[in-house]
């Protein structure tokens, strides 16, 4: 089982290596580029209000509620390019290793392999999970390295360290969502779309409420609903009920995905 956990993670190791660079290297310039600019000079743009809405779509809340530096680079940890570096690589991994070799026909390849599809199907998942930690860790270390400019004092590394583990309850509830739905899925075009489609519910109805009352009512039954790092850090501290409905909805999906896959027929290509 050890020797199939290894093989996953070595068969994408490169496109895992870009991505952990590229959301180092995103959150590092996020921050530099805010330590160069003082808070004052946002207030201005605060002053709109559908600058605040759209913010406040992705972050959580209101940002004049949290006017710190850390409120405000604690931005960058919901930031819509930090979602699309993460469910592109993950989603792209978890199609790839599940509903890919279905797609095209080595599955039964797989089949004669001396392990079980349960052993197949938890090496692909442990990997998923494993690489999640340091692809999260990411994010923390790019601000960190970029706060070493004129903001560093005014940070709190501590809680960025909080919303980082919030970013993770996040990232397991989309593992358990692509793992399960590639599971279910023998075309690897249609599990990716149906794996997108709740996340774009999700972005669409933060944006929508944002700006419409009916939508924001909503919010719950959207996965960023409980993702909100400015909450965690105008509280300072951990938002217990939205990582436990993270964790437990993706486990959900994900034993849905584990029982149909150790007992589907696998179409002959």
């Amino acid at each position: 089982m050890l020797a199939i956990l290894k093989k996953t993670c070595r068969d994408y190791a490169l496109m895992w290596a870009a991505t952990f660079a590229l959301i180092a290297g995103f959150t590092f310039l996020y921050n530099t580029a805010l330590g160069s600019m003082p808070i004052e000079k946002s207030e201005y743009f605060l002053q709109l209000e559908w600058v605040r809405r759209l913010i406040a779509a992705f972050a959580g809340a209101d940002l004049l509620d949290v006017m710190t530096a850390t409120g405000f680079v604690s931005f960058g940890l919901g930031h819509p390019m930090m979602w699309i570096l993460l469910i592109g690589s993950l989603f792209t991994f978890t199609s790839g290793a599940l509903t890919a070799e279905i797609d095209r026909g080595t599955i039964d390849i797989v089949g004669t392999l001396p392990f079980s599809r349960t052993s197949h199907y938890v090496c692909v998942s442990l990997a998923a999970i494993c690489i999640g930690l340091p692809l999260c860790a990411a994010a923390w270390i790019g601000l960190r390295l970029g706060g070493l400019g004129g903001n560093a004092h005014d940070l709190d590394y501590g809680i960025l360290a909080v919303v980082t583990c919030h970013l993770f309850a996040a990232y397991c509830f989309l593992t358990g969502l692509s793992l399960g739905v590639s599971a279910m899925c023998s075309r690897r075009t249609t599990a990716l779309l149906i794996c997108f489609l709740p996340v774009f519910y999700s972005f669409v109805l933060n944006v929508v409420g944002a700006f419409w009352e009916p939508a924001e009512k909503a919010a719950w039954t959207g996965y960023l609903g409980y993702y909100r790092p400015l909450p965690i850090v105008r509280d300072g501290a951990w938002q217990w009920s939205d990582i436990a409905v993270l964790l437990v909805a993706g486990a959900i999906i994900w034993l849905a995905g584990w029982i149909v896959y150790v007992r589907r027929d696998f179409p002959a290509r």
